[in-house]
């Protein structure tokens, strides 16, 4: 879901998608512009998702993130997970940098 002009240097994303025949979902990507940062936009969209999740059946949510927004993710209720934890999510090893 693109929500602004992709050709401007700041505009809204938020990329998932499914993964381990519908177990998980992986969040790619949230980014908002600065000036729509602590708007509850974010907050919205991952409230969204984890009831989506839910609602499915889905058995997690996995994502990477920026050291800037580990705080929010904390917030949402997500915990950094440690190398040996991430076997435990098939298709995940190698995605993210941390």
């Amino acid at each position: 879901m693109v929500l602004d002009d992709r050709n401007k240097e700041d505009f809204t994303q938020f990329w998932f998608h499914f993964c381990n025949a519908k177990q998980g979902i992986y969040v790619d990507l949230l980014t908002l512009p600065s000036h729509l940062i602590r708007k509850g936009i974010g907050t919205f969209c991952i409230k969204w998702l984890k009831d989506f999740a839910s609602d499915l059946g889905f058995k997690y949510i996995v994502l990477g993130s920026v050291a800037e927004a580990r705080g929010f993710w904390t917030r949402m209720g997500f915990r950094l997970l440690n190398t040996k934890e991430l076997h435990n999510f098939p298709g995940y090893q190698g995605r993210y940098s941390r």
